[in-house]
Order: C-alpha cells, then structure tokens, then sequence
C-alpha cells in the first residue's frame, strides 16, 4: 500500500475464522511493534500497517519496505497469534433498537422490497448473531456479519448527504449503526440511543473487531441518540479559558490542527492532522516552536484575528497575500491581523510563538471535523471565539528573521502538477495488463474537484477499473489511497479520510506529494506519474532529513 503501509493477508472472506485471524494477528503485531510503526489495523482476515518511512529507515538494515516485511513475517512466524497475543477477548453487546418508519426510514420499502412484513424483517434481523468484522467507515463505525442472506439488499441508488446518528442500517449482506450524522447509501430500519464512539473514554469505540451483537427491539428510545457532533459533548474539551486572541472573521473554513493523532485507526480514526503536515512544521520552526506544536489550518480564505497580547506569527504553505512565508514576525499588543487572502494555493498554516492553546483528545489537538472532536470542541473557528495561547519557547525572541531554502514549500506552481504514484492493491497483476494499466493511467487528464476537502480530493476525470476481481468485504485505507468508484473519477484520501473503504484501490499518491495535492485549488490540472515505492521512500526520507537538518540549524543559531 504505497512506501508507508502493507497489508496483510491471512484469510478471504467474512467468516467468523477469517474476523478471528484477524484479530488476533493485529493484537500480536501490536504488541510488538518498533519504533516507525504507527497502526496496526485488522479488517476481516487482513491486518493494515502502517508506518513512517524516515522513522524505519533510523533502524532498519535494509530498505524500510524490507524491514517492515521481515518483521511482520518473524512475528507472527515465531508463535501462534492466537495463544500469544495478550488482546481483549470478545465482548457480547446488545444494541437496543426502535424499528419504525421515523427511525427506519426504509424499513418499509425494505420489507416490500424482499416480499415480507416490517414484523417479519424485524423478527429476522434481531434473530441474528452479528460480528464485528471492521471498524473504520468513521470512529466508532462497525461492520457487522452475520446478516441473514434473505435481508440482503443493494445499498440505495442516491446516498443521503445526511444520516441521523444511532440509525442502524443494512446493505450488501452487512449490518451496520451509524455512530455520528454522516452520509451513507445504507438502508436505515431503525435507530439505537447507544452511543457507538466517545473520544472521551479510555476505548472510544463501543465495538471493536471480533465482538458478537445483538439487536433487541424496544418500542421507544430513552433519550435522543448520542451525537458527537452535539457541542454539550464537547465541555471536557473546549479551549482553556484565556483571551489572548478574538477571532474577528473565521475564514471559509479554519480549524486547529497538529500534526495528528497515531495509534487510533483500529477505532476508526485517522491519523488527521494538519494536510500539508511539511507546512505546519515550517511555520511552527520559524517562531521557534516544535515541529507538532497546534497552527491554524486555514482553506482558500483565512481569518482575521485580533491579538489581546504581544506574540510572534509565522504562516507557511499558500501565499498569504501581506505575509512573507514562513518568517516570524513581530504582532504587537491590541494589533488586528488578516490571513483572509490568499494568493496562490489553497491552505496557509499560522503558528504563533508558544502554540494555540487546546486540550488533546486521544493524544492530539488536532479537529476531526467529520467526528466532531478535538481542536475548537471539535468544529471550524466561528466569529467571536476566543482562543489561548501558550507561553513561548526559551529561544523564540531570538529567532533570526530568515527565509526557507527551496525545497521546503508545497506550493502549486506549474500547470498540470504532477504527483508521483506507486501501484497498490488492485492494480492489474499481470505484465500485459499492468502496461495497459499504467499508459491509461499517466495518459489521463484530471482537475481537482470543488466537492473535494480534509477527507480526500476528487478528480474529475475518468479512469477505467482495474481489471480482475475485487473482494466484496470492505479493506483498510490510508493517507493518499486512489480508489476508483464506479463512476471512473478516482478519490485521493488525505489525512482525514476514513480508515477502511470498499471501492479497487489502484495505488497511493507517494505521501511526499499528498500535501501538494492539499494545496490545489479546484480547478487544478493534475496528472499522475507512476514511480516504484522504493522511489517513493527515499523522496520521503530525503525530505525528513531536510526539516531535521533545519530544526538543528534554528537551534544552534539562538544558542547563548
């Protein structure tokens, strides 16, 4: 899966031997992790891991590629996962459900539609014995076998934008609840009040893979279902109360943002983060901060900030029209700065010296804006929030007024761009296909999509499905998996895209390029260029090696 994850394949199918399989692979591979490897994510008979090419790279004797492989193949070689493993056993859960037409609101015509009574279908679905197979279409969103083949029915033709959260849907010979509002294509019968995902609790996710479950219909539910978008559920996690700077205008859309949280995608979650991450560490070295420390991630139009004290500001990514790029500069006390305009690119990073002040959720500052949690109670800034800062680092007031190499900026500035594309899972196995495949590929023309955004950008464009089949569970995802829906228009993810998808994954964009991708407008001609994952890795580990050796340089040049 690209120069940062491999997929691990133990068994096919959705049997209760391929979940366990799973299962208990993902929980011995935890358990023995090195340092680089980030996720180890199970998924039906497979286990997703990813990792940090430059962190292997600082162990490993051979290519990181080769070391992840040979670790992974001596790990669960040496002993049997399923006795060694310390991992939770299965859990039994029982999810009550209000079945009705205002809950469900395809139940009826899901009854209709398979010959039977809405008494029948709910008599059949909760008669059923569920398990856990996934987690990962959004925190906390379990896919669930066990669905008798009699209630199998395609996903709806026209998705809902908007599904109510707690509604339990079936499709494609799955079950499913929908753990916060979200869109969705499956067809919902009814709804729990059971909160399915909590990024307040020790385990977020109420279901996790192996769990056995159980529907029991109940005639009403106690209280509304739990939304996590709900800002009551985000008082534990709001701001501290400090007013040292006045959000005047919030910008199209600006969210606080580190460089993401890690070991949390068997839950659902993504690494997040900022989605030019090489941008956010920029501004954050020019003020003298760490490279993780919380920035403004602002799209197309930034905000317009009034600070109540004095600080230093730095901004990096697109051009920011009355700003140099990544350089400190001096905001005095009661002074009123605009990041509204932007000149050239589509997301500018502001660090101020010392960090915005936020509490982490799950490790990290970082907003997951499609669960609601995290950064700003878990939403974009709105006019009139306040925010806090930290105090500055020791050397930030003797940061020299300096400019980045080149190298350093992931600014869109030729047409097409190109990004640089290794070949993945479903990408044709065959040497004669493969050629086919890839002239197809590098010969197409696309243009990123207005309905792009932190989850992934969209191509308009066609690309023709790889031939061959492809598996009908659905698979891990990572950052910069190119999946081709039936449509043709592939969809890149970013940072914040899901943690499993179901459509043919041809390759990855090599994650150097991803925030390059991040900072393209709509409208941007973009072409893809294959390159081996080998190639791919050393771009990667080059650029690592390019910010270590200037964060070092920032230090020793404010040295006493």
């Amino acid at each position: 899966m690209g120069e940062g994850a491999k997929l691990v394949t133990l068994a096919d199918g959705m049997s209760e031997s391929a979940i366990a399989a799973g299962a208990a692979a993902a929980a011995h591979l935890s358990a023995h992790r090195p340092p680089g490897v980030d996720e180890v994510v199970p998924a039906y008979g497979r286990v997703c891991v990813s990792y940090q090419a430059g962190a292997v790279a600082d162990w490993a004797a051979s290519g990181p590629s080769a070391a992840i492989e040979e670790w992974v193949r001596t790990t669960l070689t040496g002993e049997d996962p399923q006795v060694s493993a310390k991992r939770e056993e299965p859990r039994d859960i029982t999810i009550p459900v209000c079945y009705s037409s205002v809950e469900g609101p395809d139940l009826e015509a899901s009854a209709q539609q398979l010959g039977i009574s809405v008494e029948e279908l709910v008599t059949r679905h909760t008669a059923a014995a569920y398990r856990v197979g996934a987690v990962g279409f959004a925190p906390g969103f379990a896919y669930l076998t066990g669905l008798p083949d009699d209630l199998r029915l395609q996903r709806l033709a026209e998705p809902r934008v908007r599904v109510e959260p707690g509604s339990v849907g079936i499709g494609v010979g799955q079950a499913g609840v929908y753990p916060s509002a979200l869109p969705g294509g499956w067809r919902i019968i009814g709804r729990t009040n059971l909160r399915l995902f909590d990024p307040g609790q020790a385990r977020p996710s109420l279901l996790a893979v192996g769990d056995r479950v159980r529907f029991e219909a109940t005639d009403q539910l106690s209280e509304p279902p739990a939304d996590p978008l709900d800002p009551v559920s985000h008082e534990r996690e709001a701001a501290p109360a400090a007013e040292d700077a006045v959000v005047i205008e919030a910008g199209m859309q600006t969210t606080i943002q580190d460089l993401g949280r890690r070991g949390w995608a068997a839950a659902g979650v993504g690494i997040g983060g900022a989605v030019d991450p090489w941008s956010a560490m920029l501004a954050n070295l020019a003020v003298g901060n760490r490279p993780n420390t919380p920035v403004l991630e602002t799209t197309l139009a930034g905000p317009v900030l009034h600070f109540r004290k004095q600080t230093r500001v730095a901004v990096a990514g697109a051009e920011c029209v009355g700003w140099p790029s990544a350089r400190a500069v001096a905001i005095a006390k009661d002074e009123t700065a605009d990041f509204s305009r932007m000149a050239s690119g589509a997301r500018c990073y502001v660090a101020v010296a010392g960090g915005w002040s936020v509490r982490p959720v799950l490790g990290s500052a970082a907003t997951h804006l499609g669960a609601g949690f995290g950064g700003m109670k878990g939403r974009a800034l709105r006019a009139g929030d306040l925010l806090a800062i930290d105090p500055p680092p020791s050397m930030a007031g003797s940061i020299p007024s300096w400019a980045p190499a080149r190298g350093f900026t992931h600014r869109p500035t030729a047409q097409p761009i190109i990004l640089h594309f290794v070949p993945g899972i479903d990408w044709p196995q065959s040497t004669r296909d493969a050629a086919s495949y890839r002239r197809a590929l590098e010969a197409s023309a696309f243009r990123v999509s207005s309905r792009s955004n932190r989850m992934g950008v969209r191509l308009d464009g066609r690309l023709p499905e790889p031939p061959g089949p492809v598996p009908d569970e659905s698979r891990p995802v990572v950052p910069g998996t190119v999946q081709v829906p039936p449509g043709g228009s592939p969809i890149v993810l970013l940072a914040e895209g899901q943690t499993i998808g179901g459509y043919p994954q041809v390759g990855q964009v090599a994650f150097v390029d991803q925030a390059l991708l991040a900072q393209c407008v709509p409208g941007q001609e973009v072409r893809l260029r294959v390159i081996s994952e080998a190639e791919a890795a050393d771009a990667w580990i080059a650029q690592v090696k390019r910010f270590r050796m200037l964060e070092c340089g920032i230090q020793l040049r404010c040295l006493p």
